[in-house]
Protein backbone atom coordinates (compact mmCIF):
# COMPACT_ATOMS: atom_id res chain seq x y z
CA UNK A 1 0.00 0.00 0.00
CA UNK A 2 2.82 2.42 0.85
CA UNK A 3 4.40 1.92 -2.61
CA UNK A 4 1.09 1.80 -4.48
CA UNK A 5 -0.39 4.98 -2.97
CA UNK A 6 2.06 7.51 -4.58
CA UNK A 7 1.70 5.76 -7.96
CA UNK A 8 -2.10 6.03 -7.81
CA UNK A 9 -1.94 9.72 -6.88
CA UNK A 10 0.54 10.48 -9.71
CA UNK A 11 -1.55 8.60 -12.31
CA UNK A 12 -4.78 10.31 -11.26
CA UNK A 13 -3.05 13.72 -11.26
CA UNK A 14 -1.65 13.18 -14.77
CA UNK A 15 -5.07 12.02 -16.00
CA UNK A 16 -6.77 15.04 -14.44
CA UNK A 17 -4.29 17.50 -15.95
CA UNK A 18 -4.70 15.80 -19.34
CA UNK A 19 -8.49 16.09 -19.18
CA UNK A 20 -8.27 19.77 -18.21
CA UNK A 21 -5.84 20.46 -21.10
CA UNK A 22 -8.09 18.65 -23.60
CA UNK A 23 -11.13 20.56 -22.32
CA UNK A 24 -9.25 23.86 -22.71
CA UNK A 25 -8.13 23.00 -26.27
CA UNK A 26 -11.63 21.89 -27.18
CA UNK A 27 -13.16 25.16 -25.92
CA UNK A 28 -10.58 27.23 -27.83
CA UNK A 29 -11.26 25.31 -31.06
CA UNK A 30 -14.99 25.58 -30.52
CA UNK A 31 -14.59 29.34 -30.03
CA UNK A 32 -12.76 29.64 -33.39
CA UNK A 33 -15.45 27.59 -35.12
CA UNK A 34 -18.12 29.74 -33.50
CA UNK A 35 -16.39 32.89 -34.71
CA UNK A 36 -16.20 31.59 -38.30
CA UNK A 37 -19.82 30.51 -38.08
CA UNK A 38 -20.78 34.03 -37.02
CA UNK A 39 -18.84 35.51 -39.94
CA UNK A 40 -20.61 33.18 -42.39
CA UNK A 41 -24.02 34.04 -40.97
CA UNK A 42 -23.12 37.71 -41.21
CA UNK A 43 -22.27 37.38 -44.91
CA UNK A 44 -25.61 35.67 -45.54
CA UNK A 45 -27.41 38.31 -43.51
CA UNK A 46 -25.84 41.20 -45.42
CA UNK A 47 -27.15 39.85 -48.74
CA UNK A 48 -30.66 39.57 -47.32
CA UNK A 49 -30.50 43.06 -45.78
CA UNK A 50 -29.29 44.55 -49.09
CA UNK A 51 -32.14 42.94 -51.04
CA UNK A 52 -34.77 44.10 -48.55
CA UNK A 53 -33.55 47.69 -48.49
CA UNK A 54 -33.13 48.00 -52.27
CA UNK A 55 -36.36 46.34 -53.37
CA UNK A 56 -38.63 47.61 -50.62
CA UNK A 57 -40.91 50.52 -51.30
CA UNK A 58 -40.16 52.30 -48.03
CA UNK A 59 -42.09 53.20 -44.91
CA UNK A 60 -44.36 50.14 -45.00
CA UNK A 61 -41.43 47.82 -45.77
CA UNK A 62 -43.48 46.19 -48.51
CA UNK A 63 -41.10 43.84 -50.22
CA UNK A 64 -41.80 43.57 -53.92
CA UNK A 65 -40.87 40.60 -56.01
CA UNK A 66 -37.45 40.69 -57.61
CA UNK A 67 -38.17 37.71 -59.87
CA UNK A 68 -39.13 38.52 -63.45
CA UNK A 69 -41.31 35.44 -64.00
CA UNK A 70 -44.15 35.04 -66.48
CA UNK A 71 -46.78 36.19 -63.97
CA UNK A 72 -45.06 39.53 -63.34
CA UNK A 73 -46.87 42.33 -65.10
CA UNK A 74 -44.91 45.07 -66.89
CA UNK A 75 -46.19 47.57 -64.34
CA UNK A 76 -44.92 45.40 -61.46
CA UNK A 77 -41.51 45.08 -63.08
CA UNK A 78 -41.38 48.79 -63.67
CA UNK A 79 -42.28 49.47 -60.01
CA UNK A 80 -39.52 47.16 -58.82
CA UNK A 81 -36.98 48.85 -61.07
CA UNK A 82 -38.14 52.29 -59.87
CA UNK A 83 -37.85 51.28 -56.16
CA UNK A 84 -34.36 49.95 -56.69
CA UNK A 85 -33.15 53.30 -58.00
CA UNK A 86 -34.47 55.40 -55.09
CA UNK A 87 -31.69 56.02 -52.52
CA UNK A 88 -32.16 54.05 -49.30
CA UNK A 89 -31.61 57.19 -47.21
CA UNK A 90 -34.68 58.73 -48.87
CA UNK A 91 -36.89 55.64 -48.55
CA UNK A 92 -36.20 54.70 -44.91
CA UNK A 93 -35.74 56.22 -41.50
CA UNK A 94 -33.06 55.02 -39.06
CA UNK A 95 -35.66 53.04 -37.09
CA UNK A 96 -36.92 51.29 -40.22
CA UNK A 97 -33.39 50.29 -41.27
CA UNK A 98 -32.73 49.02 -37.75
CA UNK A 99 -35.96 46.98 -37.93
CA UNK A 100 -34.83 45.36 -41.20
CA UNK A 101 -31.41 44.49 -39.76
CA UNK A 102 -32.96 43.12 -36.57
CA UNK A 103 -35.46 40.98 -38.51
CA UNK A 104 -32.79 39.46 -40.76
CA UNK A 105 -30.41 38.86 -37.84
CA UNK A 106 -33.14 37.00 -35.97
CA UNK A 107 -33.89 34.84 -39.03
CA UNK A 108 -30.19 33.98 -39.38
CA UNK A 109 -29.73 33.24 -35.67
CA UNK A 110 -27.46 36.23 -35.03
CA UNK A 111 -28.45 37.27 -31.54
CA UNK A 112 -25.93 40.07 -31.19
CA UNK A 113 -25.99 43.87 -30.83
CA UNK A 114 -25.13 45.97 -33.86
CA UNK A 115 -24.59 49.54 -35.08
CA UNK A 116 -25.19 50.84 -38.63
CA UNK A 117 -24.88 53.86 -40.89
CA UNK A 118 -25.79 54.82 -44.47
CA UNK A 119 -22.83 56.64 -46.07
CA UNK A 120 -22.83 58.67 -49.26
CA UNK A 121 -20.22 57.69 -51.84
CA UNK A 122 -20.59 60.87 -53.89
CA UNK A 123 -18.30 63.06 -51.77
CA UNK A 124 -14.57 62.88 -51.11
CA UNK A 125 -15.06 62.33 -47.41
CA UNK A 126 -17.61 59.95 -45.86
CA UNK A 127 -20.91 61.66 -45.32
CA UNK A 128 -23.25 59.95 -42.83
CA UNK A 129 -26.77 60.23 -44.20
CA UNK A 130 -28.33 57.97 -41.54
CA UNK A 131 -26.62 56.48 -38.52
CA UNK A 132 -27.22 54.74 -35.19
CA UNK A 133 -26.05 56.40 -31.93
CA UNK A 134 -22.72 54.57 -31.43
CA UNK A 135 -21.64 53.77 -34.97
CA UNK A 136 -18.64 56.14 -34.93
CA UNK A 137 -17.06 54.46 -31.87
CA UNK A 138 -17.53 50.94 -33.26
CA UNK A 139 -16.14 51.86 -36.71
CA UNK A 140 -12.96 53.15 -35.08
CA UNK A 141 -12.63 50.06 -32.83
CA UNK A 142 -11.67 47.54 -35.51
CA UNK A 143 -10.07 45.22 -32.95
CA UNK A 144 -13.34 44.28 -31.28
CA UNK A 145 -15.81 44.76 -34.13
CA UNK A 146 -16.47 43.24 -37.55
CA UNK A 147 -17.46 45.73 -40.27
CA UNK A 148 -19.72 44.82 -43.16
CA UNK A 149 -19.93 47.16 -46.18
CA UNK A 150 -23.07 46.77 -48.33
CA UNK A 151 -23.33 48.61 -51.65
CA UNK A 152 -26.92 49.85 -51.88
CA UNK A 153 -27.51 49.61 -55.64
CA UNK A 154 -29.28 47.21 -57.95
CA UNK A 155 -26.81 45.38 -60.17
CA UNK A 156 -29.36 45.58 -62.99
CA UNK A 157 -29.99 49.28 -62.36
CA UNK A 158 -28.82 52.12 -64.54
CA UNK A 159 -27.60 54.44 -61.73
CA UNK A 160 -24.20 54.09 -60.08
CA UNK A 161 -24.04 53.04 -56.41
CA UNK A 162 -24.33 56.24 -54.41
CA UNK A 163 -24.74 54.80 -50.89
CA UNK A 164 -23.10 52.20 -48.69
CA UNK A 165 -24.61 50.58 -45.60
CA UNK A 166 -22.05 49.95 -42.88
CA UNK A 167 -22.96 47.42 -40.14
CA UNK A 168 -20.64 46.76 -37.19
CA UNK A 169 -21.01 43.70 -34.98
CA UNK A 170 -18.96 43.18 -31.79
CA UNK A 171 -16.86 40.02 -31.97
CA UNK A 172 -14.81 39.77 -28.75
CA UNK A 173 -13.66 36.80 -26.75
CA UNK A 174 -16.34 37.64 -24.20
CA UNK A 175 -19.14 37.60 -26.78
CA UNK A 176 -17.91 34.29 -28.18
CA UNK A 177 -17.77 32.85 -24.67
CA UNK A 178 -21.31 34.11 -23.97
CA UNK A 179 -22.58 32.43 -27.10
CA UNK A 180 -20.99 29.16 -25.92
CA UNK A 181 -22.31 29.56 -22.38
CA UNK A 182 -23.95 26.15 -21.96
CA UNK A 183 -20.96 24.33 -23.50
CA UNK A 184 -18.44 26.06 -21.23
CA UNK A 185 -20.68 25.69 -18.18
CA UNK A 186 -21.07 21.97 -18.83
CA UNK A 187 -17.34 21.57 -19.38
CA UNK A 188 -16.48 23.40 -16.16
CA UNK A 189 -19.16 21.49 -14.23
CA UNK A 190 -17.92 18.06 -15.32
CA UNK A 191 -14.31 19.10 -14.74
CA UNK A 192 -15.23 20.13 -11.19
CA UNK A 193 -16.97 16.78 -10.71
CA UNK A 194 -13.80 14.99 -11.84
CA UNK A 195 -11.65 17.17 -9.54
CA UNK A 196 -14.02 16.46 -6.64
CA UNK A 197 -13.93 12.73 -7.39
CA UNK A 198 -10.13 12.93 -7.48
CA UNK A 199 -10.02 14.78 -4.14
CA UNK A 200 -12.41 12.26 -2.55
CA UNK A 201 -10.32 9.38 -3.92
CA UNK A 202 -7.13 10.82 -2.45
CA UNK A 203 -8.94 11.51 0.83
CA UNK A 204 -10.24 7.93 0.91
CA UNK A 205 -6.78 6.56 0.18
CA UNK A 206 -5.22 8.71 2.91
CA UNK A 207 -7.93 7.67 5.34
CA UNK A 208 -7.48 4.02 4.42
CA UNK A 209 -3.73 4.40 4.91
CA UNK A 210 -4.32 5.98 8.31
CA UNK A 211 -6.80 3.24 9.30
CA UNK A 212 -4.29 0.61 8.23
CA UNK A 213 -1.60 2.22 10.41
CA UNK A 214 -4.04 2.54 13.34
CA UNK A 215 -5.03 -1.11 12.92
CA UNK A 216 -1.39 -2.19 13.03
CA UNK A 217 -0.74 -0.06 16.12
CA UNK A 218 -3.86 -1.43 17.80
CA UNK A 219 -2.86 -5.04 17.13
CA UNK A 220 0.63 -4.35 18.46
CA UNK A 221 -0.75 -2.62 21.56
CA UNK A 222 -3.35 -5.24 22.40
CA UNK A 223 -0.85 -8.04 21.77
CA UNK A 224 1.56 -6.37 24.19
CA UNK A 225 -1.15 -5.63 26.78
CA UNK A 226 -2.40 -9.25 26.75
CA UNK A 227 1.03 -10.83 26.44
CA UNK A 228 2.39 -9.19 29.62
CA UNK A 229 -0.29 -10.49 32.04
CA UNK A 230 -0.25 -13.90 30.32
CA UNK A 231 3.51 -14.14 30.81
CA UNK A 232 3.06 -13.19 34.47
CA UNK A 233 0.29 -15.79 34.91
CA UNK A 234 2.41 -18.52 33.27
CA UNK A 235 5.36 -17.62 35.46
CA UNK A 236 3.17 -17.74 38.58
CA UNK A 237 1.73 -21.13 37.54
CA UNK A 238 5.22 -22.54 36.90
CA UNK A 239 6.27 -21.32 40.33
CA UNK A 240 3.23 -22.91 42.01
CA UNK A 241 4.07 -26.24 40.34
CA UNK A 242 7.47 -26.21 42.05
CA UNK A 243 7.57 -28.83 44.84
CA UNK A 244 9.13 -26.39 47.28
CA UNK A 245 6.27 -23.90 46.76
CA UNK A 246 3.52 -26.55 47.06
CA UNK A 247 4.33 -27.01 50.75
CA UNK A 248 4.19 -23.22 51.38
CA UNK A 249 0.52 -22.10 51.59
CA UNK A 250 1.43 -18.42 52.08
CA UNK A 251 3.47 -18.38 48.89
CA UNK A 252 0.71 -20.14 46.96
CA UNK A 253 -1.81 -17.58 48.27
CA UNK A 254 0.45 -14.72 47.13
CA UNK A 255 0.91 -16.24 43.66
CA UNK A 256 -2.81 -16.90 43.19
CA UNK A 257 -3.37 -13.25 44.10
CA UNK A 258 -0.98 -12.26 41.31
CA UNK A 259 -2.82 -14.56 38.88
CA UNK A 260 -6.16 -13.03 39.89
CA UNK A 261 -4.85 -9.47 39.49
CA UNK A 262 -3.35 -10.18 36.06
CA UNK A 263 -6.53 -11.96 34.95
CA UNK A 264 -8.51 -8.91 36.03
CA UNK A 265 -6.24 -6.72 33.89
CA UNK A 266 -6.88 -8.96 30.87
CA UNK A 267 -10.61 -8.87 31.56
CA UNK A 268 -10.55 -5.05 31.65
CA UNK A 269 -8.69 -4.90 28.33
CA UNK A 270 -11.17 -7.25 26.66
CA UNK A 271 -14.10 -5.36 28.19
CA UNK A 272 -12.74 -2.08 26.80
CA UNK A 273 -12.52 -3.54 23.29
CA UNK A 274 -16.03 -5.02 23.53
CA UNK A 275 -17.46 -1.72 24.75
CA UNK A 276 -15.83 0.05 21.83
CA UNK A 277 -17.34 -2.49 19.43
CA UNK A 278 -20.77 -1.99 21.00
CA UNK A 279 -20.45 1.78 20.55
CA UNK A 280 -19.58 1.28 16.87
CA UNK A 281 -22.72 -0.80 16.38
CA UNK A 282 -24.84 1.71 18.33
CA UNK A 283 -25.74 -1.04 20.79
CA UNK A 284 -25.05 1.10 23.86
CA UNK A 285 -27.99 1.08 26.27
CA UNK A 286 -27.95 3.43 29.25
CA UNK A 287 -29.72 2.53 32.49
CA UNK A 288 -30.59 6.11 33.38
CA UNK A 289 -31.43 6.78 37.02
CA UNK A 290 -31.08 9.81 39.33
CA UNK A 291 -27.67 9.77 41.03
CA UNK A 292 -25.70 12.19 43.14
CA UNK A 293 -22.69 13.14 41.02
CA UNK A 294 -20.59 13.84 44.13
CA UNK A 295 -21.23 10.33 45.45
CA UNK A 296 -20.26 8.79 42.08
CA UNK A 297 -17.09 10.90 41.95
CA UNK A 298 -16.11 9.74 45.44
CA UNK A 299 -16.84 6.11 44.53
CA UNK A 300 -14.62 6.43 41.46
CA UNK A 301 -11.76 7.93 43.49
CA UNK A 302 -12.01 5.08 46.02
CA UNK A 303 -11.35 2.63 43.21
CA UNK A 304 -8.03 4.39 42.49
CA UNK A 305 -6.83 4.37 46.12
CA UNK A 306 -4.04 1.84 45.54
CA UNK A 307 -2.84 3.54 42.35
CA UNK A 308 -2.81 6.93 44.06
CA UNK A 309 -0.78 5.41 46.88
CA UNK A 310 1.73 3.69 44.61
CA UNK A 311 2.28 6.87 42.54
CA UNK A 312 2.14 9.16 45.61
CA UNK A 313 -0.49 11.16 43.74
CA UNK A 314 -1.79 14.42 45.16
CA UNK A 315 -5.57 14.46 44.66
CA UNK A 316 -7.81 17.41 45.54
CA UNK A 317 -11.58 17.61 45.30
CA UNK A 318 -13.56 20.84 45.22
CA UNK A 319 -17.16 19.64 45.09
CA UNK A 320 -18.77 23.05 45.31
CA UNK A 321 -22.00 22.39 43.41
CA UNK A 322 -25.08 22.88 45.62
CA UNK A 323 -27.22 20.81 43.22
CA UNK A 324 -25.54 17.63 41.98
CA UNK A 325 -28.30 15.16 41.10
CA UNK A 326 -28.00 13.96 37.51
CA UNK A 327 -29.81 11.38 35.40
CA UNK A 328 -27.10 8.90 34.41
CA UNK A 329 -25.99 5.30 34.09
CA UNK A 330 -23.86 4.63 37.20
CA UNK A 331 -21.49 2.10 35.63
CA UNK A 332 -20.85 4.12 32.49
CA UNK A 333 -20.44 7.37 34.47
CA UNK A 334 -17.85 5.77 36.77
CA UNK A 335 -16.05 4.19 33.81
CA UNK A 336 -16.07 7.53 31.95
CA UNK A 337 -14.62 9.38 34.95
CA UNK A 338 -12.11 6.57 35.51
CA UNK A 339 -10.75 7.05 32.00
CA UNK A 340 -10.13 10.75 32.66
CA UNK A 341 -8.40 10.03 36.00
CA UNK A 342 -6.40 7.18 34.44
CA UNK A 343 -5.19 9.56 31.71
CA UNK A 344 -4.16 12.10 34.34
CA UNK A 345 -2.06 9.39 36.04
CA UNK A 346 -0.53 8.02 32.83
CA UNK A 347 0.48 11.38 31.39
CA UNK A 348 2.02 12.86 34.52
CA UNK A 349 5.76 12.94 35.12
CA UNK A 350 6.79 11.91 38.58
CA UNK A 351 4.23 12.73 41.27
CA UNK A 352 0.76 13.24 39.72
CA UNK A 353 -1.41 16.17 40.69
CA UNK A 354 -5.15 15.73 40.09
CA UNK A 355 -7.93 18.20 40.86
CA UNK A 356 -11.65 17.42 40.55
CA UNK A 357 -13.99 20.38 40.68
CA UNK A 358 -17.78 20.73 40.45
CA UNK A 359 -19.95 23.83 40.16
CA UNK A 360 -23.45 24.88 39.14
CA UNK A 361 -23.05 27.08 36.07
CA UNK A 362 -26.80 27.64 35.61
CA UNK A 363 -30.12 26.50 37.05
CA UNK A 364 -30.01 23.18 35.19
CA UNK A 365 -26.31 22.67 34.45
CA UNK A 366 -23.56 20.96 36.45
CA UNK A 367 -19.90 21.40 35.54
CA UNK A 368 -17.47 18.58 36.37
CA UNK A 369 -13.79 19.37 35.76
CA UNK A 370 -10.87 16.93 35.93
CA UNK A 371 -7.49 18.65 35.68
CA UNK A 372 -3.86 17.60 36.03
CA UNK A 373 -0.37 19.06 35.79
CA UNK A 374 0.94 16.47 33.38
CA UNK A 375 2.70 16.73 30.03
CA UNK A 376 -0.22 18.51 28.35
CA UNK A 377 -1.12 18.54 24.65
CA UNK A 378 -0.66 20.85 21.69
CA UNK A 379 -3.58 22.08 19.59
CA UNK A 380 -2.99 19.46 16.89
CA UNK A 381 -3.34 16.66 19.43
CA UNK A 382 -6.42 18.24 21.01
CA UNK A 383 -8.23 18.08 17.66
CA UNK A 384 -7.84 14.28 17.51
CA UNK A 385 -7.92 13.01 21.11
CA UNK A 386 -11.58 11.94 20.90
CA UNK A 387 -10.96 9.89 17.75
CA UNK A 388 -10.96 6.15 18.12
CA UNK A 389 -7.50 4.51 18.45
CA UNK A 390 -5.77 7.89 18.44
CA UNK A 391 -2.92 8.07 20.95
CA UNK A 392 -1.15 11.29 21.82
CA UNK A 393 2.62 11.35 21.78
CA UNK A 394 3.80 11.42 25.37
CA UNK A 395 7.11 13.21 24.94
CA UNK A 396 9.76 11.65 27.13
CA UNK A 397 7.31 9.20 28.70
CA UNK A 398 7.74 5.91 26.84
CA UNK A 399 5.82 3.52 29.09
CA UNK A 400 2.29 4.87 28.52
CA UNK A 401 0.02 1.93 27.79
CA UNK A 402 -3.41 1.78 26.21
CA UNK A 403 -5.35 1.24 23.00
CA UNK A 404 -6.44 4.78 22.24
CA UNK A 405 -10.04 3.93 23.16
CA UNK A 406 -10.41 5.71 26.52
CA UNK A 407 -11.23 9.25 25.40
CA UNK A 408 -13.25 7.97 22.45
CA UNK A 409 -15.38 6.08 24.98
CA UNK A 410 -15.66 9.22 27.17
CA UNK A 411 -16.94 11.26 24.21
CA UNK A 412 -19.44 8.56 23.27
CA UNK A 413 -20.87 8.41 26.81
CA UNK A 414 -21.07 12.21 27.02
CA UNK A 415 -22.89 12.34 23.68
CA UNK A 416 -25.22 9.49 24.69
CA UNK A 417 -26.29 11.54 27.73
CA UNK A 418 -26.73 14.66 25.63
CA UNK A 419 -23.99 16.44 27.57
CA UNK A 420 -20.99 18.42 26.33
CA UNK A 421 -17.26 18.01 26.85
CA UNK A 422 -14.31 20.25 26.04
CA UNK A 423 -10.59 20.13 26.67
CA UNK A 424 -8.09 22.83 27.52
CA UNK A 425 -4.41 21.98 27.52
CA UNK A 426 -0.93 23.32 26.91
CA UNK A 427 2.36 21.40 26.55
CA UNK A 428 4.14 21.17 29.91
CA UNK A 429 1.28 22.82 31.82
CA UNK A 430 -1.29 20.06 32.10
CA UNK A 431 -4.79 19.32 30.86
CA UNK A 432 -8.34 20.03 31.99
CA UNK A 433 -11.48 18.24 30.84
CA UNK A 434 -14.80 20.00 31.43
CA UNK A 435 -18.04 18.01 31.27
CA UNK A 436 -21.27 20.01 31.24
CA UNK A 437 -24.07 17.79 32.61
CA UNK A 438 -27.80 18.34 32.78
CA UNK A 439 -29.23 18.36 36.31
CA UNK A 440 -32.16 16.11 37.19
CA UNK A 441 -35.13 18.07 38.49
Amino acid sequence: MKRLFPIIVVLITISLLGIIYIQKSWIENAALIKKEEMRQKLVEATDAIRNQLIHSSGSGLTILSTHHDEDSSPWQMLANRFNSQIPVSEKFTADEISAVIHQVFEEKGLHTPYEFAVISNLSMFPSYLIRSPHILETIQDTLHNIQCLIQLSDAAGFLPAGETLVITVPVTQASIVRSMGWMITGSILFTLIIVTAFALTVYALLRQKKISEIKSDFINNISHELKTPLATINLALDTICNEKILVNPEKIKSLTGVIKEESHKMYKHIETVLESSALDKHELELDLKPHDAHALIQKTLNGFALQFQSREAEVHTHLQATQSTILTDENHFIHMLSNLIDNALKYSKGKPFIDIHTANVSKNRLLISVSDKGVGMNRQTQRHIFEKFYRAHSGNIHNVKGFGLGLSYVKSIVDAHGWKIKVESAPGKGTRFDILCTLHT
